[in-house]
């Protein structure tokens, strides 16, 4: 991926707007003292090698710019990291060459001799090129090297470094700087979502909710922040809280079918499952209940907390029909084992834990039960021993890990 050649006029690089002060390595008089530094020029020679380069640029000669510059031989420090910065910022415009803008780049500001704006400028891009790279480790290094060389805090610096480590999976180091993000305002309104996404992901609802609560308070006219907020208080066991939200908008008809979904289930949850089925038969047609997988899967629910298990498990596989989401299947194997279809239940929980590779636990626990329901003991052992690489199943693994133990 390459940066466009506007972004290379406007220093190469999405501008990071310093919103404040944060406690860095470096002091106030230290940081004054390279802003107030002499401002150094590239010498004559190297001064129109730039210039001329810069022309080719322009007329879309990129690499013919490269080879300009590379052609000159700078003498002092500065001249050299002067000319590094601008073949790496030329190399980062052209399509395969990220690997030589980061070498550019970073012997740019090894020596640390440019000015104090144009080492900031090159900090900032190779923390771009880096996350826009996917080099996430590398980005987080660089958005941190900026911040503490300027000692100032960026909310936008901050969202980017939480963004990198929930690309890596690292959901808890997501915390800290997507509320650093939300402190800094401005941008950090994308905080909350890495904030509740990571929260999410580690399965910790409560406080995803709480932060999904403080979002939606931001706007509470946005329909997507709404139903977020509905889903999580749902998950975190707070369903009346999601009944709250809705029935004013059921009453003054401003409900989404996504809305409506989520408040059929809310119903269920609170021991009201005949009261979920009459909302998703009763409102179909005036809220245009249509036939997707979100109304299939709603209906599924409700049939589940009804204790129809066969049925819930025929709307869960026209969910799956509609769109191909794991959570699907898996549903459907879970409702085809409490209906006692184990050979069936088997099936579609292998198809479930081949679609869901990346974290397929849940559905391995409930395969786990069916081999042992159909007394293969060796099966639901292995499939138990997988299941446990989910910390959050450990409890019911153990237990499931002794009746088996039981009987071999």
């Amino acid at each position: 991926m390459t940066l466009s050649r506007g972004l290379l006029l406007l220093s190469l690089c999405l501008p990071l707007s310093i919103s404040s002060q944060a406690a860095f390595a470096l002091s106030k008089d230290e940081i004054r003292l390279r802003q107030n530094q002499r401002i150094e020029l590239p010498t004559s020679p190297v001064g129109r090698a730039v210039t001329d380069a810069f022309t080719l640029f322009e007329s879309g000669n990129s690499l013919a710019a490269v080879d300009l510059l590379l052609a000159t031989n700078p003498q002092t420090d500065y001249d050299k990291a002067f000319i590094n910065k601008f073949i790496g910022n030329l190399y980062a415009t052209v399509d395969g060459q990220e690997f030589k803008a980061h070498q550019y780049l970073e012997a740019a500001v090894e020596k640390e001799v440019l000015n104090y704006k144009e080492h900031g400028e090159v900090l900032q891009l190779l923390a771009q090129l880096t996350m826009m790279s996917k080099q996430y480790l590398q980005a987080i290094d660089w958005y941190n090297k900026w911040m503490r060389y300027t000692n100032q805090a960026d909310a936008q610096a901050y969202v980017r470094i939480a963004a990198a480590y929930f690309e890596l999976g690292r959901y808890g180091n997501v915390i800290y700087p997507a509320k650093k993000a939300i402190e800094l305002g401005g941008k950090g309104l994308e905080g909350y979502r890495f904030i509740i996404y990571a929260y999410h992901s580690l399965a910790d609802y409560r406080h995803a909710a709480e932060y999904a609560q403080q979002l939606y308070q931001q706007d509470p006219s946005n329909e997507e922040n709404t139903a977020l907020l509905a889903y999580l208080y749902l998950k975190s066991f707070q369903s009346q809280k999601t009944i709250a939200l809705f029935e004013p908008k059921l009453k003054d008809k401003t409900i989404t079918p996504k809305m409506f979904y989520l408040y059929a289930r809310a119903n269920a949850d609170q021991n009201k499952p005949k009261r979920c089925l009459e909302l998703m038969t009763g409102y179909a047609d005036e809220f245009k209940l249509t036939d997707n997988d979100d109304y299939w899967a709603a209906l599924g629910y409700c049939q589940e907390k009804l204790g129809n298990h066969k049925l819930a498990a025929e709307h869960y596989q026209q969910a799956w029909a509609n769109k191909e989401k794991s959570e699907y299947l898996i549903n459907r194997g879970k409702n085809l084992l409490a209906a006692k279809q184990l050979s069936l239940a088997v099936e579609v929980l292998q198809q479930a834990i081949e679609v869901k590779r990346n974290n397929p636990h849940q559905a391995q626990l409930y395969l786990a039960q069916a081999y042992y329901h159909q007394n293969k003991l060796s099966e639901a052992k292995k499939y138990l021993e997988l299941a446990a690489g989910d910390k959050r199943l450990s409890d019911e693994v153990k237990l499931w890990l002794e009746k088996v133990g039981s009987k071999i």
